[in-house]
């Protein structure tokens, strides 16, 4: 078909030029972006179409127009699940669970992904895995276009579910952006505010053997916003609603502030809580001090039952994964301070060492939100 064929429909970004030309496609509607071998952000590209479809396509625009407006507008109140995504089996379950969550608390959700390019990844050090095994062997100049094809693919996978039942239905959009995905993940988080980050990771071994690449790992250290970690196995129903749960305690005042965040971000009553400290040792007074908080949680946030248990600082990590196992705990909530590089590699945080040594699905509150 010639241009002269077709009229146009729309002009938009040239990002979102190319995802309304699938979404198009799904439809059965043919559409023709000019400038389309041109896939910088920042051009404006006309989207055309066959003039006997024009009508049928104006309405696949209004949905589509309707969606991200809405979705606008909930980033801007910060009402929104951010779920990175690599289309893995693991973004599959985190997006299971973050869709239950969103629907349970009336939020809208934004899928990103990340692809990298040469130039990019000539800088990563060694270990550091591409994000997508899919797109790194890809032409740059065919990087973009394969990223938005791969989430466009994605992301009718979830409207499938949603069709047949499998999901709650929530309004979702979709970003893909280049660059080195922990830093992408935490900056892009920072501009849009969400209510929580989602992510999926893989099982214990496997993480194990990515201690140097894991993104996951990286914007568990570096995020300013709620962090909630799915790890491979989990059932989503364990989460949402969530009954087990362990805090793990620093026995300083933020202690309040984040049990008051994580009661009032992620769970429902009547769960049995586990307050849990690691005892230094040189520390004194841990189990009056723990026992204290106890009762203040009682006292302030009744809906739930509370018990304490102490770990010795050596060798803590078996112990820990143990209690975790034995007592059936679906989910794990750690405060995080945020710390520069060097820290982060010589002395590594709580958070960040039960990261790889657990299978237990993770709740990251940076403290200073908390």
């Amino acid at each position: 078909m010639t241009k002269g064929d077709k009229e146009r429909l729309v002009v938009l970004s040239h990002d979102k030029a190319v995802i309304l030309k699938l979404v198009l496609k799904e439809k059965g509607i043919e559409a023709v972006i000019c400038d389309e071998h041109q896939p910088q952000a920042f051009l404006l590209s006309e989207v055309l179409v066959e003039k006997d479809k024009l009508a049928e396509a104006v309405k696949t625009l209004d949905s589509f127009l309707s969606i991200s407006r809405k979705v606008a507008v909930a980033e801007q109140e910060s009402s929104v699940v951010l779920i990175p995504v690599d289309f893995s089996p693991y973004s599959e379950k985190a997006c299971e669970v973050a869709f239950r969550y969103a629907a349970a608390n009336d939020l809208c959700a934004v899928l990103l992904h990340t692809y990298i390019s040469d130039s990019y990844r000539e800088t990563l050090p060694p270990g550091i895995k591409i994000i997508s095994e899919k797109i790194k062997r890809d032409k740059p100049e065919q990087k973009e276009l394969k990223a938005i094809q791969l989430m466009s693919e994605f992301c009718d996978g979830l409207k499938s579910k949603m069709r047949a039942g499998l999901l709650p239905r929530v309004d979702f959009v979709s970003k893909v952006l280049q660059g080195i995905p922990e830093a992408v993940i935490v900056e892009y988080a920072r501009e849009i505010k969400p209510t929580i980050i989602v992510m999926g990771t893989r099982g214990k071994h496997q993480k194990e053997e990515d201690l140097i690449g894991s993104v996951t790992a990286e914007v568990l250290d570096a995020t300013e916003h709620p962090l909630l970690i799915i790890p491979d196995g989990l059932e989503p129903h364990d989460l949402v609603p969530v009954r087990n749960v362990m805090i793990y305690c620093l026995l300083e005042q933020t202690d309040i502030e984040t049990v008051s965040l994580y009661l009032s971000k992620i769970a429902s009553s009547d769960c049995a809580i586990k307050l849990a400290h690691i005892r230094g040792k040189r520390e004194k007074l841990s189990e009056e001090r723990l026992e204290a908080f106890r009762k203040f949680c009682e006292k302030n946030f009744p809906d739930n039952r509370y018990e304490t248990v102490l770990f010795d600082d050596e060798d803590f990590l078996d112990d820990f994964n143990k209690c975790l196992i034995d007592n059936e705990i679906k989910l794990l909530v750690l405060p995080n301070r945020k710390r520069n590089i060097f820290t982060r590699l010589f002395n590594p945080s709580i958070a960040h060492r039960l990261f790889f040594h657990t299978d237990t699905a993770m709740v990251i509150l940076p403290t200073f939100l908390a």
